[in-house]
């Protein structure tokens, strides 16, 4: 996505031009209003001050409550949290020098902290000291669960748990100092033991479950109201969950924590802070003509999300936009006025649409005429000349996106047992070795999965196959059910867009498109929903595809040299611009 130098913007005299209704802050009855940063957004002192003004400005229009991811680099692979998580690896490599590995990534780990402290703390010297006391002392409790591990030879999901924790707990506790630096009253809110407090005899404590969340929302509520007329900082990790937190919602749990937050305040919207303008049509690395959505339905942005777009969690979206109707906003953290892209329900209470027609907007700014309060005010921000982006738009793609690192399974039966027997077979091996699976498509005797696999892990001979070690046992076990064919190096390409239900030749112009540009559809796939078609291409032809799709479909470019360029659903640019 789109990055910017931390000195690209002066957040500090952008907010000291900024309007405000007065200096002080708001009254207890303002609204509450969620601010999730992410790692990358606290990962340097000079983003923590960025990030502190954002806070302060927000304070004075509403009450922030603020959520923070474990602190990263430029990107997440170098963050605490993969720092923690290659630790975990390492104390279970059975390598001689395990201990030593350990030791060091843990060394890493407090001075990469230690040095951001001393940067944006070094006009503070008492809370310096409450910082680096902090650091040393998570550091100490992380090296005890690690000496544990190592007497049991063991470490379990919930101890996994607990570790990757750590980076949360220090991130938040080191925002709430440099707010405190900044002359904000905030205060460092640890809910990683809120689970305690629930009667786990009549609520089943399951991250999928609706009972459940609803109950972690009242409970997070109820942490963040015990500190009044302060600015509460939370951690994203909010206790030990059965299969593991981490295992079970993914890394981007510290989304669906804040969504809980927000739920449970009844917030008048929850704002996702990242280094990017909002969610694009397309990846604007690979694609230079891509620009930011201005809105999107839940349903568009969690299929965007779960097929390459990292923006934010699927599984935030039900309980907040959807269930609660709160908007859920992404914003720049580098540019903090930049509009964003919003996502609000597609449908109000009656299952009517919910269109903001340009009569519908009141002096003040706000669409008197939407169906839910919250939506009406997160809409108002937005410029006059965006105001088209809300009517209905015309039946075209919103966005396309890809996934790389994909293999294909392709398994045939060996006819021995009936269909629906085969297929039983192939989804229990699927469920025995816990095989995440991004796509499948099913006929009579033939499955096939598009499985993601990490870059990182090595290949391993099993039969005629080179499989990725991780799926060595399930293609070892598949290969007893028939024929099995193995494509590593693939990927997922996606085509989203609510307003495709109905609409006529949608998979003729996308495979039209893919084959002018000589790219081979190895597997094909449509939700029952309707707003979402994937297929699965060769990787070394993906960033090929993407472009094209992107600008003869979703852009709406038209292509002169091919029959159906006259075709009216090519001809209209994209309504989000």
């Amino acid at each position: 996505m789109a990055t910017m130098n931390d000195s690209a913007v002066d957040v500090t005299s952008l907010m000291a031009s900024f309007s405000l209704e007065g200096s002080s802050a708001p009254a207890r009855s303002a609204p509450w209003r969620v601010l999730k940063f992410g790692g990358t957004s606290v990962g340097t002192a000079p983003r923590l001050r960025a990030v502190a003004d954002i806070i302060w400005s927000a304070s004075h229009r509403c009450r922030p409550a603020v959520v923070c991811s474990a602190m990263s680099g430029s990107t997440k692979s170098e963050g605490s949290t993969s720092l923690l998580l290659r630790a975990i690896d390492a104390a279970q490599s059975g390598l001689p020098d395990k201990e030593r590995a350990v030791h060091d990534l843990l060394h890493r780990f407090m001075e990469y902290h230690i040095a951001i402290a001393r940067d944006a703390l070094e006009s503070g010297p008492a809370r310096l000291d409450e910082a680096l006391g902090a650091v040393r002392a998570e550091c100490h409790r992380l090296s005890l669960l690690f000496q544990a591990a190592q007497t049991i030879d063991e470490i379990s999901l919930q101890t996994r748990d607990a570790i990757v924790s750590a980076g949360e707990r220090l991130s938040c506790q080191l925002v709430a100092l440099v707010l405190q630096n900044r002359g904000l009253d905030a205060v460092y809110v640890p809910v990683d033991r809120i689970l305690k407090d629930l009667d786990c005899g009549t609520i089943a404590p399951d991250p999928a479950d609706v009972d459940f969340l609803d109950a972690v929302a009242a409970q997070l509520a109820k942490a963040v109201e015990s500190t009044p007329h302060r600015i509460p900082v939370i951690t994203g990790f909010f206790g030990p969950v059965p299969g593991s937190l981490l295992q079970t919602v993914g890394r981007g749990y510290t989304d669906l924590a804040a969504g809980l937050v927000a739920v449970g305040l009844a917030a008048d919207e929850l704002q996702i802070w990242k280094e990017v303008d909002g969610i694009y049509t397309a990846d604007p690395r690979a694609v230079p003509t891509a620009h930011v959505l201005a809105q999107l339905t839940p349903d568009e942005a969690a299929e965007l999300t779960y097929y390459g777009s990292e923006v934010v969690h699927p599984q935030t979206m039900t309980p907040v936009v959807v269930r609660a109707k709160i908007p859920i906003r992404i914003k720049n953290v580098l540019r903090p006025f930049a509009a964003g892209t919003i996502i609000v329900p597609d449908k109000d209470e009656d299952g009517k649409e919910q269109d903001v027609d340009e009569d519908e907007w009141s002096d003040d700014g706000y669409a008197s005429g939407s169906s839910s309060p919250r939506v009406s005010a997160a809409l108002a921000p937005l410029e006059v000349h965006s105001r088209a982006a809300f009517a209905k738009p015309p039946r075209c793609p919103t966005a396309v996106t890809v996934k790389d690192n994909i293999t294909l399974i392709n398994v045939r039966s060996n006819r021995k047992c009936r269909s629906h027997g085969f297929l039983s077979r192939v989804l229990a091996l699927v469920d025995k070795y816990a095989v995440t699976v991004d796509l499948i498509t099913t006929s009579e005797v033939h499955v096939s999965l598009a499985v993601p696999v990490d870059p990182a892990h090595l290949a391993v001979t099993v039969g005629a196959h080179r499989v990725p070690k991780p799926l060595a046992r399930f293609v070892g076990e598949l290969v007893h059910l028939g024929t099995v064919q193995v494509q590593p190096h693939q990927a997922i390409l996606s085509l989203v867009g609510r307003e495709m239900r109905n609409t006529v030749g949608v998979s003729a112009k996308l495979f039209g498109v893919l084959a002018m540009h000589g790219v081979n559809v190895e597997m094909i796939s449509q939700g029952a929903s309707e707003i979402t078609l994937s297929c699965v291409v060769a990787q070394h032809l993906s960033r090929t595809a993407l472009v094209a799709v992107h600008d003869r479909l979703v852009k709406g470019l038209v292509v002169a040299d091919r029959p159906g360029a006259s075709d009216p659903w090519l001809h209209v640019s994209h309504v989000f611009f």
